[in-house]
């Protein structure tokens, strides 16, 4: 015997079910009718209800499975892009002369950002430290009456255009002027490594 069988057993022996068998039982044949048709009106009602949720909620899934499939091609696209930058980045690294003065590079960088040149002071290059093997070569920058981002892109441009030079920032100091949210003064030291 079977589960279902069982169930249905049960289901049969039930006193709620021996009533309400008894009930119908004593109805006449008309009225057997319109309950044999409202149980079957029933039933379709159920079964057309629960098609309808499960559309609803197949349409549900259709549309998150779409949104992430264009999410998903958003990411690949910008993955595509950020690949393409960075061969642009790399070809322009390897293009570009190391033996070039730093100024030409902090003046380009400027340039690129859209600094106001005469906010900025570019020393001439001067030795640093040396070693047996190498010597350090300095240039100062000071830059006046300009915001954090611009000091923050300048510093970022400066190092992404000097990767190939070894550039490196040394005493950085900004002057905030009590406001560190206005204009500010700021001073620091380009530095790179050459082989003697």
């Amino acid at each position: 015997m079977s589960k279902l069988d069982t169930l249905l057993e049960q289901i049969r022996d039930s006193e709620t079910y021996q009533q309400i068998k008894l009930k119908y039982d004593e109805l006449d044949s008309r009225t057997k009718l319109y309950v044999n048709l409202g149980a079957v009106a029933g039933v379709v009602f159920v079964v057309f209800l629960s098609l309808v949720i499960s559309m609803a909620k197949l349409n549900g899934l259709k549309s998150e499975i779409n949104d992430r499939e264009d999410l998903i091609g958003y990411l690949q696209r910008s993955g595509d892009q950020i690949k393409q930058l960075q061969a642009a980045q790399r070809n322009s690294h390897s293009q570009s002369d190391t033996s070039s003065p730093f100024g030409s590079l902090v003046n380009n960088a400027l340039q690129t950002l859209g600094i106001d040149p005469s906010k900025v002071d570019v020393g001439s290059e001067h030795p640093g430290s040396q070693t047996k093997t190498a010597a350090e070569t300095l240039l100062d920058v000071k830059l006046t009456q300009v915001n954090l981002r611009q000091i923050q892109q300048l510093l970022f441009s400066l190092g992404e255009q000097g990767a190939l030079r070894g550039i490196s920032f040394k005493d950085l100091t900004i002057d905030t002027k009590g406001d560190p949210s206005g204009w500010m003064d700021a001073n620091f030291v380009v530095s790179t490594w050459k082989e003697k």
